[in-house]
């Protein structure tokens, strides 16, 4: 998934108020600053949140009651000695019965209400009233009487509907005590204390109540205080003392944050905006040991976390859903972890009793005080003798095993990680993404193909390749690559430009030209001489070269010296030594007779000084002119033999030019020895290879750099591809990533995990995370005794004295706070409370390190002063969308509530997010319906939620939405109850009972939009149920009885199924009121998101009126937001049932529903790419997933191969994630490794963890293993 925290904060990191300079006493931070004004402007609120105190002023008229002065005494008796008693029992009188019935429902709903809603056990038993005149001082110094009307003695008293009849059974619930409040007015005002009263001993000394003696010594004292009646009489109502529920204000503000909220009712102060960070180091790289975390938490749940564990204070945003409660223990946990002592104070004893719960499921519940519960001063010191012998009995943890496989693990996964993503500090690049570039070119229609490899070295200076990659393409574009080029007869041809270019091509016309005329010539003497034909230029040089000897031998002899073999006159005209040398034995006849045949030769007129050498050298030119005869022939001497010298002289000059220019080419230059064919042939071949010759010289420079550059191998394999232009660019990517990859995977290699290593590796680092979270507790209660034996040391006296008050005859919990608050807190941590049950019960003095705020939306910040003055860090967590301070009263008025004033009430979170930054719980773990996230999501939430996907598979329930219109053409007009149609109530009665028919094991409210509806479907199920008896069993009390609430009381309230019913009818024309109740009412958003939101599965509205009969210009606040609802959810239908149905359309999240096109890429990632095409190719659906997940995979049912029960299970949708999609820097190897998967397997999903390489090495092995995750086996 994957949001970071920072995302999610509304302001994350406020920077303080740029303010103009202002006088000391005005600034909070400065001494001279007096919090107390501030401070007490905050605490009138609770006059308008709490209404009359009815503990002094209860007139019977005015307010709901059941009158017991005339009870039957029997009845009576029982209830006095404490044993459940009917009220039927107790009002025998048929007339008077079903008025105090009506009275009991109203009280038994009023007790319900400030039990759950405000965590006040306001159900009282009295006997007595006191009344007397105050004579008070007004501001305006003058005197003013009020008559005050007071109940004398008070009992608690449960009041509860009996199981199996309508009626109500009573039963006191502890002990009687005097009013406080009036005990406390008339010592201030006539300072007689009737605190030193024994009540216990005159009032239960028979075992049972008596309240006569109490009400005659209250007879005995009025005689002391002017006016006062007593009168004795019984009755049952709702009373809680609220008035000193703020306690003492402190005089001086402890902390910068209490200053700063007494300066925001300080007109012309300025208070500061606070910061909070997570100073904490990331989860990965902490001590297991440490660690005190209970639950599980999503990572922007661990950054809210860690930022209080930093000590900062803030608000905390919670959705229905994220499952505040869990993070609020956590935050208790984590805290308490760090030696510090924790208060958590919630209105609604609702959310206390969930906070408790989830703290019991650890075990923990005995480092918790509860300062709401009854406890007596014996109950008090077992608590605290409990505690420490929890201490003493308590042993540090053997853990060293599990936390060293734990960090072993986690360190192997997060350097496996690391490895993959790390980037190297030269090239800038990590495997993963030389893994996807690799891939990325793989996957083009024409692949590159090199199998070229390069150094280190050669990586690193082309790591910036442009210009090279430049170089190559033209190289390519000259057809540097292709056969015809490296076979041109110009290939590797001296020349640096094309001027020197041309000059070679103008060379070789003109050899071919003297080649073509010279052999010509030659070939015409060859035939007038009988010559040979010459094959070579040196033939012609052979032949002409004897000619021109001949020529000069001819200048002394006649030609016919060459027609026979000169030997014997070579020997008879050399001297006798020679002779004698070559063995030549001749007479001097002989010699003469040569001698004159020899002369016979010689031209006339010419003289030969040394005949016998000159006879030599016409032997040797004999000899080579027959070598060169083709028939025999007398030498004759051509007359154009000196211009056939010259030609091949210019020729051998210009071959020589050409020589220079081609030394390097494959055929050489040795001109003069090539056959004449050949060498023609190689001319025309130059001729006619023009284009690569004008080419050639930028293609050498080009050349030449590359092969510098060190890619001669690359380039000689390109050209035995013949690669082109288009190619080469890729070819050149591939081999510098290939070379990369490997590079780096060599680098790496000792921390690179492969796919069965990292499947192991995780599957222990689960194994080992499961284990440690469990024994998150005993870590808790072991540094909870080591700090308990240290403080012990440190705080010596304070110790001390906790063992005087345990060993004493009277415990005094108040005295302990005030004495030994240290061992208090260190003995007991956590402390738990309402915000009226904090100041009587904890002195000021008392302080604890943090305190955690719940239902701080709905709480007025008057009431949570005390906690908050008495903590140095404060974390309010709340929904302010979901949520308002309702004023409220106490007692039950008979005339219905007065006008409502909560627009005067700031409600915790809103003051403290005036100067706090803000948090939010992002991840939903209730599934809503599709249409209702969305809507909730964007218009409250900034789109900030996640939900955890449901998939087809998944046993869990999936919320859903239905919206039902009740059709009331043709029915009879019911305009005396347009807020509450009877239509309507009808209905919804019906709907109630058949759940509670066919359903009965899921939980069912109804939520309405105005009390009166809900008063009338309560009434018409309650009137059912004397029908259908047999339904009863559904409606008993219980932990999730059956309720109807309107909106405004539902806060509190979560059920599997919830009606809502909007309880407003049409008028005769058809047009709706446009007054929706409390939807339309100031806080109507309040009320549309809490009536909407109460369901775990399945939340059914129901309205006699759709978006067609209103006007949305006419709506406001949540009436609005509920007819956009309507729309959506009918736009919604529409696209529904314009569906081809399908068996794996996945519910709820947008992102799940969305068809894909078989060839769409469903991810950005190559690799994963190239599995989903293979996976497709076999028919399973693929999906594009969010933030962790890569994508999703469905296996149609027609694909699935079920042999046992065993792979039955296997055939659920699978959610493929990658082992590179978490940064192990901002995320923790917990919430990849264990909670994903973990998550997703509770809403019916298979998870898998691809190993990038394997998909890489082998996707064909990692599709067949996600192939058997969906149930699809291989033929």
């Amino acid at each position: 998934m994957n949001e970071t925290p920072d995302t999610l904060e509304n302001t994350a990191a406020k920077e303080p108020r740029s303010a103009e300079f202002q006088p000391e006493y005005l600034d909070p931070s400065s001494p001279a600053f007096d919090p107390s004004a501030g401070l007490e402007r905050w605490a009138q609120q609770m006059d308008v949140y709490t209404g009359p105190d009815a503990m002094l002023d209860f007139n019977q008229v005015d307010y709901v009651h059941i009158n017991l002065s005339d009870a039957n005494p029997s009845g009576l008796a029982q209830l006095l000695a404490g044993r459940k008693t009917r009220l039927s029992t107790l009002i025998r009188d048929k007339s008077l019965l079903g008025h105090e019935m009506r009275a009991a429902r109203t009280l038994r709903t009023k007790i319900y209400e400030l039990s759950t809603g405000h965590g006040l056990d306001a159900g009282y038993f009295v006997a007595g009233t006191a009344s007397w005149l105050s004579h008070a001082m007004r501001d305006d110094a003058k005197a003013s009487e009020k008559r005050f009307i007071a109940p004398i003695l008070m009992a608690p008293l449960n009041l509860t509907p009996h199981p199996t009849s309508d009626d109500f059974e009573l039963q006191l619930a502890g002990s009687a005590r005097l009013n406080p409040a009036m005990v406390r007015q008339i010592k201030q005002e006539y300072e007689i204390d009737l605190g030193t009263m024994d009540v216990a001993q005159l009032a239960n000394s028979m075992s049972r109540l008596d309240p006569e003696p109490v009400i005659e010594r209250m007879r005995a004292s009025a005689g002391r205080i002017p006016g006062m009646t007593i009168e004795s009489k019984y009755f049952i109502s709702t009373f809680a003392d609220l008035k000193e529920s703020m306690g003492e204000l402190p005089h001086t503000a402890h902390t910068p944050l209490v200053r700063d909220l007494a300066a925001l009712k300080v007109p012309g102060a300025q208070p500061r905006e606070m910061n909070a960070h997570n100073l904490l180091q990331p989860l990965n790289q902490r001590d297991p040991a440490q660690e005190t975390l209970l639950f599980d938490a999503d990572p922007v749940a661990q950054n809210i976390i860690d930022t209080a564990a930093s000590g900062f204070s803030m608000t905390v945003t919670a959705a229905p859903g994220t499952e505040p409660l869990r993070t609020a223990v956590n935050i208790a946990s984590t805290l308490m972890g760090r030696g510090k002592s924790v208060l958590v104070v919630g209105e609604k004893r609702s959310t206390l009793a969930s906070f408790s719960e989830l703290l019991g499921r650890t075990g923990l519940n005995d480092l918790r005080y509860d300062l709401l519960a009854e406890h007596t001063a014996e109950d008090q010191r077992t608590e605290f003798i409990r505690a420490i012998v929890r201490n003493e009995n308590t042993a540090e943890p053997n853990s060293t095993n599990l936390n060293r496989e734990l960090i072993e693990t986690r360190t192997a996964l997060t350097d496996h990680t690391h490895a993959l993503t790390a980037r190297d500090p030269l090239w800038h690049i990590s495997i993963s993404e030389a893994l996807q570039r690799v891939a990325e070119l793989a996957s083009e229609e024409s692949a590159p193909q090199t199998q070229v490899r390069f150094s280190r070295q050669l990586l690193d200076t082309l790591q910036d390749r442009e210009a090279i990659t430049a170089d190559i393409v033209r190289f390519a574009e000259l057809n540097g690559f292709t056969r015809a080029t490296r076979t041109s007869p110009w290939h590797r041809a001296r020349l640096l430009n094309e001027d020197e270019a041309a000059d070679a091509y103008a060379l070789v016309i003109t050899l071919r030209s003297s080649l073509l005329s010279l052999r010509e010539a030659m070939n015409a003497m060859n035939a007038s001489l009988h010559l040979r034909r010459a094959r070579t230029i040196a033939d012609w040089d052979a032949q002409l070269a004897i000619l021109i000897r001949i020529r000069e031998t001819l200048k002394r002899f006649r030609a016919e010296v060459y027609d026979r073999p000169v030997t014997d006159l070579i020997a008879a005209t050399a001297s006798g030594s020679w002779r004698r040398e070559n063995r030549i034995d001749m007479s001097s006849m002989q010699r003469s007779r040569l001698r004159r045949a020899a002369k016979e030769y010689i031209l006339p007129g010419v003289h030969i000084g040394d005949l016998h050498e000159h006879l030599k050298v016409v032997q040797t030119e004999r000899a080579e002119w027959i070598r060169l005869l083709d028939s025999p022939s007398t030498p004759k001497i051509p007359e154009n033999l000196d211009a056939l010298a010259n030609a091949l002289h210019s020729l051998g000059s210009e071959l020589s030019g050409l020589e220079i220019i081609l030394p390097d080419t494959a055929e050489g230059v040795d001109f003069v020895h090539t056959d004449l064919d050949q060498l023609e042939a190689r001319l025309d071949a130059l001729l006619n290879d023009r284009e690569v010759l004008m080419s050639l010289p930028e293609r050498d420079v080009l050349l030449g750099r590359l092969t510098n550059a060190g890619l001669s191998d690359f380039l000689d394999e390109l050209g035995e591809r013949e690669a082109n232009a288009s190619e080469v660019t890729s070819e050149l990517e591939l081999a510098w990533w290939q070379s990369a990859l490997e590079e780096l995977l060599e680098q790496h290699a000792e921390k690179i995990l492969d796919g069965d290593e990292l499947r192991d590796i995780e599957a222990r680092f689960r194994r080992a995370d499961y284990a440690h979270m469990s024994s998150a507790q005993a870590r808790l209660l072991a540094h909870t005794a080591r700090l308990w034996t240290e403080r012990i040391e440190e705080f010596h006296e304070q110790a001390s004295y906790l063992k005087s008050q345990l060993r004493g005859r009277e415990f005094d919990l108040e005295s302990l706070l005030v004495n030994a608050p240290v061992m208090a807190r260190t003995l007991l941590p956590l402390w738990t409370a309402s915000p009226f049950s904090l100041a009587r019960r904890v002195p000021m003095s008392m302080r604890f390190d943090a305190v955690i705020l719940l239902d701080a939306e709905s709480t007025p910040l008057a009431a949570n002063l005390p906690a908050i003055t008495r903590a140095d860090q404060v974390i309010a967590v709340g929904d302010p969308h979901a949520g308002f301070p309702a004023p409220f009263i106490v007692s039950a008025p008979t005339s219905g509530a007065p006008a409502s004033d909560s627009h005067r009430l700031e409600s915790t979170f809103g003051a403290l997010s005036r100067l706090l930054p803000n948090r939010t719980l992002s991840l939903v773990h209730r599934p809503f319906g599709r249409v209702l996230f969305d809507y909730l999501n964007r218009e409250f939430y900034g789109s900030h939620l996640r939900e955890i996907p449901v998939s087809p598979a998944s046993r869990k329930p999936v919320s859903t939405l239905s919206i039902e219109y009740i059709d009331t053409r043709g029915k009879v007009s019911d305009n005396a109850n347009l807020e509450s149609p009877s239509v309507e109530v009808d209905r919804v009665t019906h709907l109630v009972l058949e759940h509670a028919y066919r359903r009965p094991e899921r939980s069912l409210a109804v939520v309405t939009a105005s009390p009166k509806h809900a008063q009338r479907i309560a009434g018409a199920v309650r009137q059912a149920l004397n029908t259908y008896p047999q339904l009863a069993e559904f409606f008993k009390p219980g932990t999730e009885s059956f309720r109807v609430v309107d909106v405004n009381r539902a806060g509190s309230l979560e059920r599997d199924t919830v009606i809502f019913s909007l309880g407003v009818g049409r008028a005769r024309l058809g047009q709706s009121s446009h007054n929706l109740g409390l939807l339309s009412g100031p806080h109507g958003r309040e009320g549309f998101v809490v009536g909407l939101t109460r369901a775990r599965r399945a939340t059914h509205i129901v309205s006699c009126v759709s978006p067609t009969d209103m006007n949305a210009q006419k709506l406001y606040e949540g009436a609005l937001d509920l007819y956009r609802l309507m729309l959506a959810y009918e736009e919604n239908q529409q696209q529904i049932a314009a569906q081809t149905p399908r068996e794996d359309v996945l519910a709820s999240n947008a992102w799940l529903e969305t068809e894909d096109e078989p060839t769409d890429p469903v991810t950005q990632d190559w690799l994963l790419n190239d599995a989903v095409a293979r996976l497709r190719e076999r028919g399973v659906r693929v999906r594009p997933g969010e933030d962790e997940i890569a994508f999703i995979a469905l296996a149609p049912q027609q694909l699935i191969h079920t042999e046992s029960e065993q792979e039955s299970a296997q055939r659920m949708p699978l959610m493929v994630g990658s082992d590179v999609l978490f940064d192990y820097t901002t995320e923790s190897v917990r919430e990849h490794t264990r909670l994903v998967p973990e998550r997703l397997s509770r809403t019916g999903w298979n998870y898998v963890t691809l190993n990038t390489l394997e998909v890489f090495a082998d996707p064909e092995a990692v599709v067949a293993r996600i192939l058997r995750y969906l149930g699809i086996y291989a033929d």
